[in-house]
């Protein structure tokens, strides 16, 4: 998928079924950029506080983790947040 998404530009990842290796978000970031990966939680598989755990603690810039959780979602599908 991320080579997919690296060589088709208005390809989006999410989060979404994703329980991969330490550090696989980082290098998916590197890879295509922050602004494009959506969160996504997969629940009931797994839990918001887990996927949402695992853009928090990953090691990328405080805004590259704003994207990933609502800036991305926001530009894509409208809306200001509220």
């Amino acid at each position: 998928m991320a080579e997919f998404a690296r060589d088709h530009a208005n390809y989006y990842a999410d989060l979404a079924g994703s329980a991969r290796r330490r550090g696989a978000l980082e290098e998916l970031v590197e890879l295509i950029g922050a602004d494009r990966i959506v969160y996504g939680s997969d629940s009931p598989l797994f839990g918001f506080a887990y996927q949402t755990g695992r853009v928090l603690g990953a090691g990328l810039a405080e805004t590259d983790k704003h994207l990933i959780l609502r800036g991305n979602a926001e530009r894509l599908f409208g809306g200001d947040g509220s």
